[in-house]
């Protein structure tokens, strides 16, 4: 399983995006992203709802990937979802609805 930082990388570099330029959309400086992902700096929560706004993915996907980079398959996703299902009445949770909205809708698009 890839690290949180090969991640970043790895969405950047699948849209073509220059650390700066992902620097300039997601507010966060360029030598922090470049610290990120060389594993030298472990984002925290806002930083992460900064990236996954600018990549457009869910905290989820930055934090694991893509399904299909780390072995998961649809099991995987339906198991996790019914987790944060279970989890969402939480406050600290709930905030998060949104994330759950996106993962239904890349299924809907899969299928």
């Amino acid at each position: 399983m890839r690290t949180i930082g090969e991640n970043v990388r790895a969405f950047r570099e699948e849209r073509g995006w220059t650390q700066e330029e992902l620097s300039k959309m997601a507010g966060i400086g360029e030598k922090y992203i470049s610290a990120i992902e060389r594993g030298r700096r472990s984002p925290g929560h806002k930083i992460m709802t900064e990236l996954c706004n600018a990549f457009n993915v869910t905290e989820m996907e930055l934090r694991f990937g893509h399904a299909d980079d780390n072995g998961l398959d649809r099991r995987h996703g339906e198991a996790l979802r019914k987790i944060y299902e279970l989890l969402s009445p939480l406050p600290e949770v709930g905030q998060w609805g949104w994330h759950l909205r996106i993962l239904q809708e890349q299924e809907e698009k899969k299928k």
